[in-house]
């Protein structure tokens, strides 16, 4: 909300000197424009913030609203659908904060080599279950035996740990399990977790 409030008092300074300047014209396209877009941004911001409240585990929630904050920055569309409450995560909460990270961190980096960036982040928890999926466009092609390679990443030298870490973590718990899928240009990854850790 702080964030929000910021940019329509930037906005409004503007208006301001387009009413000083005397640009009637140019004041009512702008606040119609403003006035369209208000609604549609309350809405988004609204319906993240009610997201992100049904995630009850403290360290998923901060990872998530810190890795949001970060790719709103970095211009990647993020788009977090939670729509039942998240009490627990069925393995150690820091595990899965570190997995959701790798992908959180692997999905905003390719989406920001295409020209629409955007990550998707569905969390569902049904019963004893919790899905996780992160989406992304990939602008590449993916070669499904190298990636899990320690080392191999088409980012160049030094990298390449992150989804070998993750396959490292996924595998110290027998509850859970992780799938890949490529198709159609849009990168997914799943994580299903069965029952309390």
């Amino acid at each position: 909300m702080r964030s929000f409030r910021h940019d329509y008092k930037n906005l409004l300074a503007g208006l301001s000197e387009q009413a000083d300047e005397g640009e009637l014209d140019e004041l009512r396209a702008a606040l119609s424009e403003l006035d369209a877009g208000f609604d549609r941004r309350i809405g988004e911001k609204i319906r993240a913030s009610t997201q992100l409240g049904n995630v009850r585990v403290p360290q998923v929630r901060s990872l998530l609203l810190s890795k949001l904050a970060a790719m709103g920055e970095q211009g990647v569309d993020c788009r977090l659908e939670v729509l039942y409450p998240v009490e627990q995560v069925g393995m150690d909460a820091w595990d899965f904060a570190r997995c959701l990270g790798i992908l959180l961190d692997n999905a905003a980096e390719a989406a920001l080599e295409t020209d629409t960036p955007w990550v998707e982040v569905v969390l569902l928890a049904q019963g004893a279950r919790l899905s996780l999926r992160v989406s992304n466009p990939y602008a590449g092609t993916i070669d499904p035996d190298k990636i899990w390679t320690e080392g191999f990443s088409t980012k160049g030298e030094g990298r390449g740990l992150g989804l070998p870490g993750y396959q490292r973590i996924v595998a110290e718990h027998p509850n859970a399990a992780c799938s890949t899928e490529w198709a159609g240009g849009v990168f997914v990854q799943e994580l299903a977790v069965e029952g309390r850790p």
